[in-house]
């Protein structure tokens, strides 16, 4: 194949690439494992200070993570990327363990491609 067939293709990838947490310097990431439970669209990524969630699909008004995820009470949930990038998602610990996000309309319609929840792990 040639450039301008690929171009296309790589445009959508490109612009999420640029809001994913590996894509920031100087903080080496890693994928964790993908847990059969969460679906085939949500993918977790780690740095140093921050843990990332990402979702491949628009997330609904309540995105409900039910793998272990370096949350506590009281931390502060925020948007990566798109135009409510650093927007806080209220955020709560479920008695069971699930990680409750609720996600506005506003953050829902934030993004084309991907959306990227951030945890600060540097509490």
């Amino acid at each position: 194949m040639e450039n301008s067939t690929l171009s296309p293709l790589n445009q959508p990838l490109n612009r999420l690439s640029r809001h994913h947490p590996r894509h920031r310097a100087g903080q080496p990431a890693r994928r964790r494992q993908i847990t059969p439970g969460e679906g085939d669209v949500v993918r977790f990524t780690q740095t140093p200070s921050a843990f990332y969630i990402t979702t491949l699909a628009a997330p609904n008004a309540t995105l409900d993570i039910a793998s272990p995820v370096p949350y506590q009470h009281g931390d502060r949930v925020t948007v990566v990327g798109g135009s409510k990038s650093g927007a806080v998602v209220p955020s709560q610990l479920l008695r069971n363990g699930t990680l409750r996000l609720q996600v506005s309309e506003e953050i829902q319609k934030a993004d084309q491609y991907a959306w990227v929840f951030k945890i600060a792990l540097d509490r």
